[in-house]
Parts: C-alpha cells; sequence; structure tokens
C-alpha cells in the first residue's frame, strides 16, 4: 500500500499561495511584454526623440532594432492587446510576434480551435504558416489556365503521398537554384525528389 501524502486533488494554502504568485509573474511577463512594446511606440513618436531613437534602441537597449521592430509589432496587434484572449496568450515575445503574422480569420480560427494556448511555442506557428502558404499556393496552381504558344514556365504538380511524413514535411516548399534570367533548376523536395531544368 502506498501512501500519497501531497495529493494533487488537496489545494493547501501553501499551494494555493505559490500558484497564484506564480500565475501572477506569469501575467506580468506578458504585461511587460506590451508596456515594452507600447514604450517603444512612444518614444519613436515623441518629438524630442527624433533621430535619438535608432541611436537608443541600437546602443541604450538590451536588445536591438529588430527585436524592437517586433515588440513593436506585438504591441500594435489589437488581437494580443485584448484583455479577452490574456489567458491564452503565451508569456514569450517570439512566440507572440509570430501570432502577430497571422491573418485575422487563421488567428480567430486558431483561437477558437484552442491551438493558441500559454504553452505554444514559436515553429508550432511557423508550421501553420507554411501549411497556409503551401494550401494556398495549391488553390492558385489549381485556378491557372493553360495559354496557348510559347512559354518559359512550366508547373509541374505531382500528387505527393504524404502518409510517413509529419506536418513540418508537408509544408515543404519547392527550392529554387541557378540563375532566374537564364535556365532554371528547380528542385522539389517530397518523399522522392525531382530535378527539372527548364
Amino acid at each position: 500500500m502506498t501512501l500519497d501524502l501531497f495529493p494533487d486533488d488537496v489545494v493547501t494554502p501553501q499551494r494555493a499561495r505559490w500558484g497564484a504568485g506564480i500565475s501572477k509573474a506569469w501575467r506580468e511577463g506578458l504585461e511587460a511584454i506590451l508596456k515594452t512594446g507600447r514604450l517603444l511606440i512612444a518614444a519613436k513618436a515623441d518629438p524630442k526623440m527624433a533621430g535619438h531613437y535608432e541611436a537608443m534602441v541600437e546602443k541604450d537597449l538590451p536588445f536591438g532594432p529588430r527585436t524592437a521592430r517586433m515588440w513593436v509589432s506585438i504591441a500594435r496587434d489589437e488581437r494580443l492587446t485584448d484583455r479577452k484572449h490574456v489567458s491564452v496568450l503565451p508569456p514569450s515575445w517570439g512566440t507572440l510576434y509570430q501570432l502577430s503574422r497571422l491573418t485575422d480569420e487563421d488567428f480567430e480560427a486558431r483561437l477558437a480551435a484552442g491551438d493558441i494556448k500559454p504553452d505554444l511555442e514559436r515553429n508550432e506557428i511557423a508550421t501553420w504558416r507554411r501549411v497556409a502558404s503551401r494550401e494556398a499556393d495549391q488553390i492558385r496552381v489549381s485556378n491557372l489556365t493553360p495559354v496557348e504558344g510559347r512559354h518559359r514556365t512550366l508547373v509541374i504538380d505531382p500528387p505527393w503521398d504524404y502518409g510517413p511524413l509529419s506536418i513540418a514535411g508537408r509544408a515543404a516548399t519547392p527550392r529554387h537554384d541557378g540563375d532566374l534570367a537564364g535556365p532554371r533548376m528547380v528542385d522539389f523536395r517530397g518523399p522522392t525528389p525531382a530535378r527539372l531544368t527548364l
């Protein structure tokens, strides 16, 4: 017989205190990200900072211009600053930036499906975006109409069997090698790579 001294269903005062403190710190992490972005926006808009903003970002802050642009993008995204979404947003600025790059339709669909959650990682969002891009390309290519005459463009879209591949493998896109002005080599990455010289 095993005696469980700390059963999961018993909430002790210490557990409640630690849980509340950790949750508060997590929410403050998200709030700190949004506040930093808002401060960057305000600093750039300040007339007295004209000509000094870029220097401040490059020399006075613990991050560079690229990161500053990401934080500003997060702070400007109304979906991420909406109070009703705070409980499901991840407290990582890199992941929040990737969420800011989603279309409104994709964001709402992912939110409704429960895909946007505190433990969401940015590589998952990148995979969503690649899959969405591939699906949009498939629709675009299927709507192409052949034109009579001589053209340098050849569309090849074999029916790949994606069964054994991960979702990231399904989102792989063709890689182009060579000079685009002259003959081209198109390398289709899939279950069986095929090369075609155009």
